[in-house]
């Protein structure tokens, strides 16, 4: 059997394929469908087959396969089917791709590559820029002063220029040297025109310059040499001479000449109006950065007139801005410019014209100009002198949009005010700011109560544009005068004993000194006399020692006089005055230039005045006597006097009438007279006349006396005529130390008492209590039951005469100081008079040791002398002396007079209106409801406290009571009290109306 093999020859080549690829478009950034289809010829899968994908740009990627990391890329015949390139980011640049397919034989490894190309068009795809847009704050500027019409001025009629340093011709100026133009109200102006000429030399030169002298700008003009001006010069475009100082003309060698020059003043290219510029911070950036895309910005819906810093107006409200155009743009706002929005859009166009927009809207809010009306309230004040003053002034922007300050100025703040918050300018006015008003207050200038009126000026001012709105208004300030607490010290010296009951003169001159002696003694009081030129009174023929002997004038080194100055003492309203009197001359036209009248006493001055003149003659031979008011007189004569012998006159006035005594007996009287010599601050002049004298002087003195005078008296009660019989017969200090009556003890008393507010407002009155019954004051007024009033001018050499044999007595002296407005302030001090010099024992009198002592329900006289006494005066108006130690003083109910003394004392005054002087020592004041009116003056130089009861937190609020401080004095307060500064005075309230007046106080506690 036979077989048939057929031998197949294995294929040894490879075949190959076909490749079929179509161009490819599409988008940047996007995907693109390659279209790549490939055929393997030899199909009977003896073959293999790889395709690879090469010049694939950097970046970008196939859909599928395997990158080689070269451009190439693998990829099998299954992931042709649906197979995409992305380009590279942000890339449209077109490429080309190569396709490469190789098939291999296996059973030999012949090999076949066949490849292709297929090109991608890539499409630029814009991508959206970034884009930030912010307005900033504006700032205004006002307008410029816009130009004014031309002025033509010559050197003839040179308006507003002037011309120097050159000759005139008419209109026309001329020199060889330098023509000066300037502006007359040296400013600056801008050179429209000059009509000029030149004679000889190389030209003529124009230089501008400004107010340093700089240079500005200069022009060199060449014309015809000749008469006059030969040409006009347009100046108007030429740089450097609009805003000119001052220009110079002159022609190197030959003459320079000017006619009419045409200027203007202001800013040419000033519109008038202001303009608020905004900062306009456009922040944009391509984000594609490749280079393929431009950015572009344009800014829309631009208002006429507003303008951009940079950029390209197009004309209809759009503006086109590059990207170097958003470094410091600006966006400029015309004043009247309403609000307005922008839109600013930012654009990135591809190089293949595609583009990508985004935009935003920015609120252009234009400034407010004008400042509104500030709202404004403003209340009168009042309060006390020296104490802070609370002022009502409520003001607040009428704008609130936030653009707007507010100032206030305080004005017409008298010298010496102080406000509590601002700042002083130093010239009467006050700046505050808007948080100064709450609680704002003003403490008066220091004691005074004069009212006044602040000026109250308050100002917006719009932050924009700089526009002021200022509302004005004032507040009436009334101030309740407060009396401010005197002072007061009180001194009685040791006692002398007097004679008996007969009247004493207020002063008595006996005139017994010996010649050359400067003054002449009062033996009774403070009033000595002195001797005027060459009086002697040295002279033994008085009727009681010495005399003083007058020569009768006609020299003025034979005026002779003698002279005692005023002292209210000695101006009483009821008196006497008696004097001896040996006259050399009695009438007949024998005296001084012929005169009739010689003085014996006289207090006068030319006219009526305030009254109480006084003057006592020897006229024609008789006495008379004239004493004068503010509107009437009396003058009286009788007598019969003779010369060469002693006479006594005395002469009264009072509720008795005036009367003339000589000898003893009446010689004249006006029963109708009662007028004394109060109101009459002229000196007392024996021996010559004042009726022609000035005010409160004596000058012009006339009809001088001629003889002898001894023992001048003058009283201050009118004598009767027994009383005036024994002055004749026995003299004034026989009568005085008349038998019968008792002697009487003479205190001197010294009282020392002061305003402390000196600027006129306050004036002073002392008043003692206490004395017995025919206890007697040297001066001052008897009230008739046990107190005396006294003034100022009766402290001088005040003495107090007391019965011998009187009790001891308490004499308190109260210092009080009235304020105009009737605010009274009062000052007590108390002195211990033991009349029987063997220890004081008026009232309740404690011992050296310490005492416990309890008073009635009475008025107490209570004195606790040394050691450290504990004190219950009860009830009753009492006057307690703690005296020296540490006292515990309880003054109870009733209107209570206290004084401490020396110690540290611990005193609660009680009810009632009580005076409380703490004097030496730490004093502690006890003070709560209750207590009525009280008065606590701690001592000045110690550490003294008042302790409020009933009380747990400092004044104002809901604590119970309030303070105020006199005279601006600071203080902390603490957990538990007040700390003052320095020494502080004031008044505190209680809710209960209680009020406790202090001064010389360091400290409050609770």
């Amino acid at each position: 059997m036979s077989t048939t093999v057929t031998v197949v020859e294995p294929d040894a080549d490879a075949d190959g394929a076909t490749i079929d690829a179509t161009d490819a478009s599409g988008l940047e950034d996007s995907a693109i469908a390659l279209n790549i289809d490939v055929t393997q010829v030899d199909t009977d899968g003896s073959e293999t087959m790889s395709i690879t994908i090469t010049d694939v740009p950097d970046g970008a990627e196939l859909s599928a396969g395997t990158d080689n990391g070269d451009g190439t890329w693998t990829v099998t015949e299954e992931q042709l089917d649906g197979l995409s390139v992305t380009p590279a980011d942000d890339s449209n640049t077109d490429f080309t791709l190569g396709v490469s397919v190789t098939t291999t034989e296996t059973g030999s490894g012949d090999t076949n590559t066949v490849t292709g190309t297929l090109d991608v068009d890539v499409t630029g795809v814009a991508d959206t820029p970034t884009l930030s847009v912010d307005l900033g704050d504006g700032t205004h500027a006002e307008g410029g002063s816009t130009e004014t019409d031309p002025e033509t001025s010559t050197i003839s009629a040179d308006g507003s220029l002037d011309f120097s340093g050159a000759n005139s011709s008419g209109d026309i100026g001329y020199s060889t040297g330098t023509i000066e133009i300037t502006a007359d109200d040296d400013g600056s102006f801008n050179l429209q025109s000059m009509q000029l000429g030149q004679s000889g030399g190389t030209g003529v030169v124009v230089t501008a310059y400004d107010e340093n002298g700089n240079e500005v700008g200069s022009q060199t003009i060449s014309l015809d040499s000749g008469y006059g001006v030969s040409a006009t010069v347009d100046f108007s475009e030429i740089s450097g001479f609009d805003g000119a100082h001052s220009i110079e003309l002159v022609n190197p060698d030959g003459y320079v000449k000017v006619g009419e020059v045409v200027t203007t003043t202001g800013d040419p290219d000033a519109s008038g109006e202001g303009e608020t510029t905004f900062d306009l911070d456009v922040t944009s950036a391509l984000t594609d950065t490749d280079g393929s895309e431009t950015l572009s910005v344009t800014i829309s819906d631009v208002p006429d007139d507003v303008s951009l810093s940079a950029g390209t107006d197009n004309g209809d409200g759009t503006w086109t801005l590059d990207a170097g155009d958003l470094a410091d743009l600006e966006v400029t706002v015309p004043d009247g410019t309403g609000d307005f929005d922008l839109t600013v859009a930012a654009t990135a166009t591809e190089n293949d014209g595609d583009t990508a927009t985004t935009s935003t809207t920015i609120s252009v809010e234009t400034p407010d100009l004008v400042a509104e009306a500030p709202i404004v309230a403003i209340e009168n004040a009042s309060g006390l002198e020296d104490g802070a003053i609370a002022l009502s002034i409520d003001a607040e922007l009428g704008d609130a949009d936030g653009s707007e300050t507010l100032s206030i100025t305080i004005s017409d703040v008298p010298d010496g005010a102080v406000l509590s918050a601002g700042t002083d300018n130093g010239d009467g006015t006050w700046t505050l700011d808007l948080g100064d008003l709450d609680g704002l207050s003003v403490m008066p200038p220091a004691d005074s109560s004069d009212d006044f009126s602040l000026s109250v000026s308050v100002t917006t001012t719009e932050t924009s544009s700089g526009d002021t709105n200022t509302v004005s208004g004032s507040l009436d300030v009334d101030i309740t005068g407060v009396a401010d607490a005197p002072e007061l010290s009180v001194d009685l010296g040791s006692p002398a004993e007097v004679g008996g009951s007969g009247p004493t003169p207020v002063s008595y001159w006996q005139l017994d000194e010996n010649s050359g002696n400067e003054t002449l003694t009062d033996s009774v009081g403070d009033n000595d006399g002195t001797p005027i030129n060459t009086l002697k009174t040295d002279d033994e023929t008085g009727v009681f020692d010495g005399a003083a002997e007058f020569s009768g004038g006609g020299k003025s080194s034979k005026e002779e006089y003698i002279e005692v100055d005023h002292s209210d003492s000695l101006k009483p309203e009821s008196g006497a005055l008696t004097m001896w009197f040996n006259a050399d001359q009695v009438g007949s036209g024998s005296g001084s230039g012929g005169s009739d009248r010689y003085t014996l006493a006289s207090s006068d001055s030319s006219g009526n005045d305030d009254g109480g003149h006084f003057g006592l003659f020897i006229e024609d031979g008789q006495l008379r006597m004239r004493m004068q008011s503010d509107d009437d007189q009396t003058d009286i004569s009788g007598g019969d006097v003779s010369a060469d012998e002693w006479n006594q006159v005395t002469v009264t006035w009072g509720e008795d009438g005036a009367n003339v005594y000589l000898n003893g007996e009446l010689v004249a009287s006006d029963p109708d007279w009662t007028e004394g010599l109060e109101g009459n601050e002229n000196p007392w002049t024996f021996g010559a006349n004042q009726w022609s004298s000035s005010d409160d002087t004596a000058d012009n003195m006339s009809d001088f006396f001629d003889g002898h005078m001894d023992d001048i008296a003058i009283y201050d009660q009118q004598l009767t005529a027994d009383q005036i019989q024994d002055l004749y017969s026995d003299g004034v200090e026989d009568v005085m130390d008349a038998d019968g009556g008792e002697a009487s003890l003479e205190y001197p008393l010294d009282i020392a008492a002061n305003l402390t507010d000196t600027d006129g407002s306050e004036s002073l009155s002392i008043t003692l209590e206490g004395l017995p019954d025919d206890a007697v004051l040297s001066a001052g007024t008897d009230n008739g039951d046990g107190t005396w009033t006294l003034d100022a001018g009766d402290l001088d050499g005040l003495t107090m005469t007391v019965p011998e044999g009187a009790d001891d007595f308490l004499l308190s002296v109260n210092a009080t100081a009235t304020d105009a407005g009737g605010d009274t302030r009062t000052v007590t001090e108390s002195v211990q008079v033991d009349t029987g010099d063997d220890g004081f024992d008026a009232g309740t009198v404690g011992t050296d040791s310490g005492d416990t002592i309890t008073g009635t329900a009475g008025d107490d006289v209570i004195s606790g002398m040394e050691g450290d006494d504990q004190i219950s005066a009860g009830g009753g108006d009492d006057i307690v002396l703690g005296g020296d130690g540490d006292d515990t003083i309880d003054g109870g109910d009733g209107n209570d007079q206290i004084e401490g003394g020396a110690g540290d004392d611990v005193i609660d005054s009680g009810a009632g209106n009580d005076d409380v002087m703490g004097g030496q020592g730490d004093d502690l004041f006890i003070f709560g409801a209750g207590d009525g009116a009280d008065y606590f003056h701690g001592g000045d130089g110690w550490s003294d406290t008042v302790q409020l009861d009933s009380v747990d937190g400092g004044p104002g609020g809901d604590a119970g009571w309030a303070l105020q401080v006199d005279e601006g004095v600071g203080y902390t307060e603490t957990e538990s009290g007040i700390e003052f500064d320095a020494e502080a005075s004031g008044v505190i309230t209680l809710d209960d109306g209680s009020e406790l007046t202090f001064d010389g106080v360091e400290k409050l506690e609770w």
